[in-house]
């Protein structure tokens, strides 16, 4: 099963649905608007967390036998640090990593590195640094904002937010790329936390070939030394009402700064 292509796009769904959009705006320009998502969302790392590293159990679904069974993957840590230009973190997969070859090592990896962003999300900024911004549809309190690359040859052609100014947050988004899935539309549900935003669920749309997939993000949190964090995280990939792919992901001993 392609598991790298159904979930790569879970990486980017995740670091751009976590935003609070003000109760008013005037007619500002898309970075403008950018600007004030930042300033609304709960990110950690502008709360004062320098350093994180936490020990993540994850489990991924038999599909092999249709036993319905999860089967356990080695403990892995996550370790990540700020930097001037923004981090995303790295894992490395602990335990008796010995009893495990390289091959699989390797494809444990590939599947990890999409999940980078999840624990220490990067800033709304950051993410559309290299693009340019523009306000496409603007009725009401109804906002349709576009990001573009400058550099044409980045995976990320497009993003579209769309943003519902009267209930204050983004109820879907769009993503089209060059690599596959060429689009993902996703709807979102949000918790709040200390007056700010961060995603419980994510649902997506893509397709692959002539295939067409749904994908269910869950997310739970819980309070680690004043910030509010990963706790579980379940991840389910369907297709024609058949569970193609799922993964658990459980977050313990936090150690940070």
């Amino acid at each position: 099963m392609r598991i790298n292509v159904l979930i790569r796009h879970s990486f980017f769904v995740f670091a751009f649905i976590l935003f609070f959009i003000p109760p008013v705006y005037s007619e500002d320009s898309a970075e403008e608007i950018i600007r004030e998502l930042d300033a609304r969302y709960y990110y950690p790392q502008n709360r004062g967390l320098r350093r994180l590293s936490v020990r993540i159990e994850w489990q991924q679904l038999d599909t092999v036998t249709d036993s319905g069974r999860y089967l356990k993957n080695p403990d892995v840590e996550f370790n990540w640090e700020t930097t001037a230009a923004g981090a995303l973190g790295n894992f490395q997969i602990s335990g008796k990593s010995f009893e495990i070859s390289d091959a699989r090592k390797r494809d444990l990896k590939k599947i990890l590195i999409n999940y980078r962003d999840v624990m220490v999300p990067q800033t709304l900024q950051e993410r559309v640094s290299g693009y340019q911004g523009e306000v496409k549809f603007s009725r009401n309190q109804k906002k349709l904002i576009q990001f573009v690359p400058k550099d044409p040859e980045n995976n990320i052609q497009k993003y579209e937010f769309y943003a519902d100014l009267e209930r204050g947050y983004l109820p879907k988004l769009n993503i089209r790329q060059s690599n596959f899935p060429r689009e993902v539309k996703s709807e979102i549900r949000y918790v709040q936390k200390e007056g700010k935003w961060l995603v419980a669920e994510s649902r997506s749309q893509f397709r692959l070939g002539e295939v067409d997939y749904n994908e269910t993000t869950q997310y739970a949190y819980s309070q680690v030394n004043g910030f509010w964090l990963l706790s579980k995280m379940t991840q389910t990939v369907r297709s024609e009402d058949k569970t193609v792919q799922s993964f658990i992901f459980r977050f313990h001993d936090y150690r940070i700064n």
